[in-house]
């Protein structure tokens, strides 16, 4: 039962840790780089001789965007996980 615990400990926390992880690629991108991001346009973002203006532009939607999505799915996983450990506590007492 231990992993069952760890796996949706890493679902539940994961995503906000990834949405923290495009935020830190976004500011470094933008400042680093001297990237223009937004999502409403696509700009050339030249780094170590690439033009990644699409990534950029990925990783800034979901930047800004991904709480919602990921804020979501996290509460869901949460609420799962409240479930698998109650139906494990009340099969553990029976």
């Amino acid at each position: 039962m231990k992993w069952v615990h760890r796996f949706f400990a890493l679902l539940t926390i994961g995503p906000f840790i990834l949405w923290g992880l495009l935020i830190a690629a976004t500011i470094i991108l933008a400042i680093g780089f001297d990237c223009r991001i937004d999502e409403g346009n696509i700009y050339p973002c030249e780094v170590m001789g690439r033009d990644i203006g699409r990534m950029a532009n990925l990783i800034g939607f979901f930047a800004s965007w991904g709480l919602m999505l990921f804020a979501t799915f996290s509460m869901v996983m949460g609420m799962v996980w409240a479930l698998v450990a109650l139906i494990a506590l009340i099969a553990k007492k029976l």
